[in-house]
């Protein structure tokens, strides 16, 4: 497991990097998640500095990616593959990567088309846009014991 940033941030008190809890793991990057989102807003401008907008950044890109890790998913991000167990690779496209991490990080929960396009990919698709992506996601993954499952409504 990759650690990198942990050294050169301060940790908050109870955030334990080496945790083997997804659930654990999920609490801090949705922690995160929420200082991120607050600090984006006007009020905080020129209130902290560049310094601290980098240690919540560095925080959330962690959890991020340590919440991918104890999902089980084996995804090599830069190569854009996914290991699923097997000797096969599945190849993803960026956008299908990071639909797959979004999704990986938020297990059994549902999203409506233009939530998920939001909060995977920081912008707004179509809803017949996103439904492609998730079919050919879903085709990619047949075989590899992962799935997405989807609810109408």
């Amino acid at each position: 497991m990759a650690v990198a940033g942990r050294k050169s941030r301060r940790l908050l008190p109870g955030e334990d990097p080496d945790t083997k809890s997804f659930d654990f793991a999920r609490r801090w990057l949705t922690i995160y998640e929420q200082r991120e989102s607050l600090l984006a807003r006007d009020d905080f401008n020129g209130h902290l500095s560049p310094d601290d907008y980098a240690a919540v950044a560095a925080g959330a890109a962690y959890w991020r990616q340590r919440t991918v890790e104890l999902s089980g998913l084996d995804l090599d991000s830069d190569r854009r593959m996914l290991r699923p167990g097997t000797e096969t690779e599945v190849s993803l496209t960026r956008r299908e990567l990071e639909l797959l991490e979004f999704l990986a990080q938020h297990p059994r929960h549902y999203f409506p088309d233009h939530v998920l396009a939001v909060r995977a990919w920081g912008e707004r698709l179509s809803g017949d846009q996103v439904r492609i992506y998730v079919r050919r996601l879903r085709i990619k993954l047949e075989g590899t014991g992962w799935q997405i499952s989807s609810r109408r409504g």
